[in-house]
Formats: C-alpha cells, structure tokens, sequence
C-alpha cells in the first residue's frame, strides 16, 4: 500500500508499508513493500534517535512473551508468526560514497533488544550490523547483554526464530515525515521525552556535514534533564510572560512545554548569538569594558541548531562546575566553587527543607552565574537560601511543586537576577526581603522542625527556650549569621 504525498516542485513522496520478518530485515536485502515498491538500505540509527534505553522491566515483558510464543506446547498449536509491532524507517540515500540506508525512526528499542537476544542465542546470521555511538546506549547494551546471560545460565536456551517474528514496516523518503513520526511515536511504552525531542529537531538544523559531530557532544551532556529543569524555572517564571511550569505529575504536559519553549519556538535567524550584559567605565580617559567575555544568558532568545545546542552545552558547562561533585572548580575548596559547593551540600542539602524549593534555588544559582559569575557566589548563595527557603518556615507543614511556584510568583528572585545591573543591587533585594515565621510545627521531628533545627546549628545561632520568641527573632539572628560568614569569606581571600 502506498500514500502519496506531494513534494516541492511537484515531486510525490510515498509512504510505503511492508510485511517482513526480522530475519529479511537483519539481512539487509531487498524489501518489496505491499504494492511492490523497492525497499532497500541498511539499518541505521540517526543521530538525533535518542539512546538505548530499555530496562529490565522491557527486557523480561518482551522475552516471557517470545518464551511462550516459541515454547514446545505453543509450537504445535500455533503455526502463526509472533508480530512484534510496526516499525517506522526513513529511507535515503548518501551520494558520496554512495551508500543506502534505512534510519530507525520508531523501533529502534525493540529492534536493539531482539539483536541482543540473537547474538547470546548465538544465532549470529541474524545479527544486525547497527551501530551505537552514545556512551549511554553502550552501557545499557552491556548491562543487558549480562541480563540475557544470566537468564539463560541455568536453562535450556529458547528455540526463537526471527523468521517467524513479523514486522509491520513504515517506510518514508521523506526527512521532514520522518521527523513527525519521530516526534509523535510512543515507543515501546516510553513515550519521548522533551530532550529526546529537541535534540533531534535541533540536529535536523545543523548542516549534514556537521550534525555526527553535534550528535556526539550531545551525548556528552550527562546531565542535561537537570539543566532542562533549571533553565525552564527560569524562563517561564518571568514577570513579563508568567507562565506556570508544568507539574511533574503529567509527564506529557512537561514534554509538551520543553518542546515548544526550546525547540518550536526557537527563531530561525542565522548566526549564533550569545547575550551578555556588560559594564562601561567612562571614567579613565579611554572607556573600559567590564563583563563576561563569552556565554549565554539563560533567558536570551534562542535559534534552531546550532545557536540552541551551544547555548544548552554551555549552560550544563556551568551547571556541572557549579554543582556536580567531581568537578574540578568543587575540587579546590579554596576556590569560590569550591566554598560555594560547600555551603550548598551542608545547608541546602543536609537541612533537607524542601525538593522543590532546591530546584528553585539551583535555578536561580544558574541564572546568577551566567549573568555575574562567581566571584560573589558565596555571598549570592547565602542571601538566594534566606529568601528562598523562607517558605518552609512560612508553611506549617507540607511544600508541594505548587507552593514553590506560588513563592517564585510572589517573590519574584528570577526577575530579581536577570534585572540587575549589579551583584550589588541583587544583594539589596535579599536583604530588604522579609517575611513571618510560621511558629506550627517547630518543635516537632518533621521536615518543618529539622530544617528549622539544622539552619541554627549550621549558623551557630543560639536557641530559645520560647519557640514563638526565638522564631520571632531567627530570621534577623539569620541575617546577621549570614552577614558574618560573608565577611569571613572576604576577610579569607
């Protein structure tokens, strides 16, 4: 069956559809589809495909499956083939050298897993010759290629036969089809995630000649869901355009606005434009500039490819040197970074006041740094924690993603950032910030007490027999502590 769709310049794109066994498939040979098109290429995995990523959970629900398709009592009352699902594949061609190839847009998880299981089967003929360059795809493939063998260290090895294993093959010559299906297919039971997804819509912009080599850094980013979380606290939590941050609980929703905040509505201006503010002295005789010499503000506008990819890789840079342990800035406990990592792991981790509030405050520390640095971040980080925490006190109990979302409204240290001219001027609004102690609850062992508990002792601040009286008086007993350890830090340098 073929569906015609019309090209530019009056061409026809087709989508073609065929029925084929694993076995045909892992061949590599030609393929003719229900109305006998031509399909013809070797199986490959596109740069912007996501790694391989199932688990045991996917391993054990496929494999009990194919067991009792192929086990003996199965085999003579079921002369039927095992179907395993439609496959979605985009079919081009490289001209130099020339060479045909069949890109894995949706399947790409069962298909991996099914080679895996061949190859401890030791039916090696069937094998695929795909290839995994993603650390994270090589490591899960290991890992499960040591599942398979434990399973079947103790027991016969299943008689499966990928020439009864049936797919149903979408094929498409169309790169920007092939896109679409990528973008819409829940593969597996996983759906896509936004990071998937806008890594591949911002490879698709990158010249072919670049996009191996893009592909690759991306997988570099390790910790590239963490920055994703900070960088869109700080963009959608903007005075001017206030929008609420989609909860966690619906993990489409989240999708869906990661998507359109750094993909689909990126512009598409050549160029890769990094904004930063920077200083004028007109007080010597000739002006001098004082600033960031290079980087990227968390909440400039972005373009598709290449523009987008720098501006994320250079914020997971910072975001690893500022928190991430083995970094060689935390390394060096003299160093700002250093000192900073410190008074992060002992106060804003060990109080354990709130997750949701610590998402906040790593939000607010990125955007901090990629607008002043880290000369002041001590300092930054102390005041950022007073105002940012003052919620947990400010509860009686329970601080769900909606109240710290309340508070970025209501408090609105983002814009505090991003609108200052200064370090200065920033510590003017966390200074001049007040809020009420809630007295509920602080005497008891929950999360509200021990926060309340561990701040004092970390600060040294002496306690009160009255709890009304000492939480009337903490928040200015804080704010003096904290006023001491920053001249500490200076006096230190």
């Amino acid at each position: 069956m073929g569906q015609s769709a019309r090209g530019g310049r009056g061409r026809t794109r087709e989508i073609v559809v065929a029925s084929v066994s694993l076995a045909d498939l892992f061949k590599g040979g030609r393929i003719f589809s229900d109305d006998r098109n031509d399909i013809q290429g070797h199986l490959h995995i596109p740069e912007y495909q996501r790694p391989y990523r199932w688990d045991e959970a996917q391993l054990k629900r496929l494999v009990s499956d194919l067991e009792v398709f192929f086990s003996a009592a199965n085999k003579r009352s079921t002369p039927n083939v095992f179907y395993l699902g439609s496959v979605v594949l985009h079919q081009r061609v490289q001209k130099e050298p020339f060479k045909r190839y069949l890109d894995i847009i949706d399947g790409q998880q069962r298909l991996t897993t099914i080679a895996l299981l061949a190859s401890v089967l030791n039916q090696h003929k069937w094998t695929s010759d795909l290839k995994f360059s993603a650390p994270e795809s090589q490591n899960r493939i290991i890992k499960n290629l040591a599942w398979f063998r434990s399973r079947y260290e103790h027991q016969p090895l299943p008689e499966i036969d990928l020439a009864k294993i049936n797919v149903t093959l979408v094929v498409t010559s169309s790169e920007d089809d092939a896109y679409r299906f990528f973008e819409t297919q829940n593969t597996g039971g996983k759906r896509l995630g936004g990071r998937d997804i806008i890594k591949a819509f911002h490879l698709r912009a990158v010249s072919a000649r670049e996009r191996d080599a893009y592909a690759k850094s991306w997988e570099n980013l390790t910790e590239i869901q963490a920055v994703i979380d900070s960088v869109m606290r700080v963009r959608l939590w903007n005075s001017l355009r206030w929008r609420e941050l989609a909860s966690e609980r619906d993990p489409v929703k989240v999708r869906d606005q990661i998507v359109f905040e750094l993909a689909e509505d990126t512009t598409h201006l050549a160029g890769d434009m990094g904004y930063q503010q920077i200083a004028v002295d007109y007080s010597a005789d000739r002006r001098t500039y004082k600033g960031p010499r290079t980087g990227y503000d968390v909440r400039q506008p972005i373009s598709a490819g290449v523009n987008s990819i720098h501006y994320l890789t250079y914020l997971h840079s910072l975001q690893h040197a500022i928190f991430h342990k083995k970094s060689s800035h935390i390394a060096d406990e003299t160093s700002d970074i250093g000192q900073f990592h410190a008074l992060y792991c002992g106060l804003v981790i060990e109080s354990k006041g709130s997750i949701h509030l610590e998402r906040f405050y790593r939000a607010a520390i990125l955007l901090y740094v990629s607008r002043f640095g880290v000369t002041h971040l001590v300092e930054a980080g102390l005041h950022l924690f007073r105002v940012i925490f003052s919620k947990r006190l400010e509860n009686q109990r329970v601080i769900r993603e909606s109240t710290a979302q309340s508070h970025a409204y209501a408090t609105p240290v983002m814009d505090w950032i991003g609108s200052s001219y200064s370090h200065a001027e920033l510590m003017k609004f966390c200074t001049e910030f007040e809020y009420k102690v809630d007295t509920n609850n602080l005497k008891e062992n929950g999360v509200k007490g021990k926060f309340y508990r561990h701040v004092k002792k970390y600060f040294s601040i002496e306690d009160e027999e009255d709890s009304a009286k000492g939480a009337a008086r903490y928040d200015m007993a804080l704010l003096a502590a904290i006023n001491r350890r920053v001249l500490q830090h200076k006096g230190g340098q």
